[in-house]
């Protein structure tokens, strides 16, 4: 009988060793969860930069081809009417702001600005 206590007794884990394991889990994902919170503002960063780059870009070919500065950044999308020497369309669509939905890329005398 004696024998059989001991055999039971030594299958499990011990309280200790389970809040151990708990504990260094614990710091583990406190040490992890920053990082990647970190890494998608500098991912939202870069696909900011990405967009303004490639708005002044098309900006930029529409006052070649036309000669001045489109009205709105529509016009960078589909021909404004009555424009002429329109040659686009000079963006697929219009990037979106990666940071507040609410938000939304403008053109204000050619230049870009956030409304």
């Amino acid at each position: 009988m004696l024998f059989r206590l001991n055999f039971y007794r030594d299958k499990g884990f011990t309280l200790w060793e389970v809040m151990l394991v708990l504990v260094i889990l614990g710091f583990l994902s406190f040490m992890v969860i920053p990082s990647f919170t970190a890494s998608e503002k500098t991912v939202k960063a870069k696909v900011h930069e990405a967009n303004l780059l490639q708005i002044e870009r098309a900006v930029q070919l529409y006052y070649l081809d036309v000669g001045s500065y489109p009205a709105d950044i529509q016009s960078l999308v589909q021909r404004p009417p009555g424009e002429e020497k329109w040659r686009g369309p000079y963006l697929e669509q219009i990037p979106e702001y990666p940071y507040e939905a609410a938000l939304s890329y403008e053109l204000e005398h050619g230049k870009v600005c956030l409304k």
